[in-house]
Parts: structure tokens; sequence; C-alpha cells
């Protein structure tokens, strides 16, 4: 029995390991490219070229946000009973919300794709392009403020709470 409860413990640390980390990569990626490598690239290179480059580095930072969402999703089934109802709504609401707005980020980053002329480095309608890019950048801080409420949530202690079958939080014995 001792075992199979280290083996829980061990398990447990493994997936806190790698949600804290899926989180800092995924947004803290985002934070940093958007903070620092989008000014500085603009200035060196030009917002057009900057602009190319971001359209290839953001495929891959939204394929982070979909592993940091498994991860949120790990963590609020494997934890759900440590923590109070409130919470559990929180953690559910954001990861949703961060998982939807992916889903919205690759459509709109598809119909954003089909409006660059790589070869050109031009953009073909600019108006609508900037008016989806303005769109999707608030889509990202969207999910980034979800972001910030998931890993509080995670980050909060257990609580003495249990969920009951009815949803609402019971002292527990």
């Amino acid at each position: 029995m001792k075992k199979s409860r280290a083996s829980l413990g061990l398990l447990s640390q493994l997936r806190r390991f790698l949600l804290f980390h899926s989180l800092a990569l995924a947004f803290g990626g985002f934070l940093f490219y958007a903070a620092v490598v989008v000014p500085t690239g603009s200035d060196i290179v030009g917002v057009t070229t900057q602009g190319f480059v971001t359209q290839q580095v953001t495929n891959v930072l939204n394929l982070l946000v979909v592993w940091a969402v498994v991860m949120l999703g790990w963590e609020y089934v494997a934890q759900s009973k440590q923590r109070s109802v409130s919470a559990n709504r929180i953690l559910l609401f954001s990861t949703c919300t961060i998982g939807l707005s992916v889903c919205l980020l690759f459509w709109l980053h598809q119909r954003l794709d089909g409006m660059l002329d790589a070869d050109l480095m031009e953009v073909s309608d600019s108006s609508l392009f900037y008016l989806l890019h303005r769109f999707y950048l608030w889509v990202c801080t969207i999910q980034w403020m979800c972001s910030l409420m998931a890993t509080w949530i995670v980050l909060l202690p257990p609580t003495s709470e249990t969920v009951s079958a009815a949803g609402v939080g019971e002292q527990a014995p």
C-alpha cells in the first residue's frame, strides 16, 4: 500500500511539474515575445518583416497553449476534490476559455495567413488583415488573462472543503 501511495505522490509531482512548465513555456513565452521580441524586431527589421516572423512563431506558441490546456485539464480532474467549489469553477472556466480561444486563434491564423504573400513580403487585403489581426490580439489578451487566473488557482494550497454531490462546499471531517 505504501508503494502505491508513493507512486501516486510521484505522479502528482510529475503532473504539477509538467503543468507549471507548460504554463511557463506557453504564456511566459507569449509575454516575452509580445513585450520584447516584437517591438525589438520591428525596430531592427521593420514591422512587415517582423510580422512574417511572428506568423511562424505564433504557430508554435499556439501548439504550446494546446499542451498547457491538456495539462490544466489533467490538473482539474486530479485535484478537484482538494479545491473549493469556487476555485474549481474558476479553473474550469479559465481552462475552457483558453481551449476555445486557441481554437479561434488557429482559425484566425489560417485566415490571416491567406492574406500574406511571403515571396513579396506583402499583405493582400490590409484593411481586413489589420481588423482580423486586432481581433486576434484581443483573443490572445483574454487567453493570457485566463492563464493568470488558472495559474493562481493551481498555486493555491489545498482547501479543507470537499465537493459534495450537490456541488456545494462542505467542511471535510
